[in-house]
């Protein structure tokens, strides 16, 4: 097992070491909407994602979780908290890559649709239609 290394957004070199990380075959995670969402309904995602799976010839995995937002209250109750979590399918950049800002935006929108279809309905937020 890899170490974890934690780089936060808008660091400097941030796309660097994630390459880095991508192209020696690691894993990296990443919120597609840049952060995580105050009303626990998806945003419009960024074209981060398509970036870094371009650069580096990673494969992006979707997954969509829901039930963390309630962690505050069941645990004020001393019970657990009720987290789903789904896995989707490998999703490939195609040969070539995203080049342009279009081009990385319908990436990442496609992302963000999967992850959409995984959730129920009321955490799909832009990507509900």
């Amino acid at each position: 097992m890899g170490d974890l290394v934690y780089v936060g957004a808008g660091r400097r070199g941030a796309v660097t070491r994630l390459l880095e990380v991508l192209r020696s075959g690691g894993v990296v995670a990443i919120l597609p909407e840049g952060t995580r969402s105050p009303t626990a309904a998806l945003g419009r995602g960024e074209r981060g994602v398509a970036l870094l799976a371009a650069r580096s010839g990673a494969p992006v995995v979707p997954a969509a979780a829901w039930g963390q937002e309630r962690a505050g209250a069941c645990w004020r109750r001393l019970r657990r908290v009720p987290v789903r979590v789904r896995i989707g399918s490998p999703l490939q950049v195609l040969p070539g890559g995203a080049p342009d800002r279009a081009s990385q935006q319908a990436f990442a929108d496609e992302v963000m649709r999967t992850i959409a279809a995984m959730l129920p309905p009321e955490y799909r937020g832009v990507y509900g239609t």
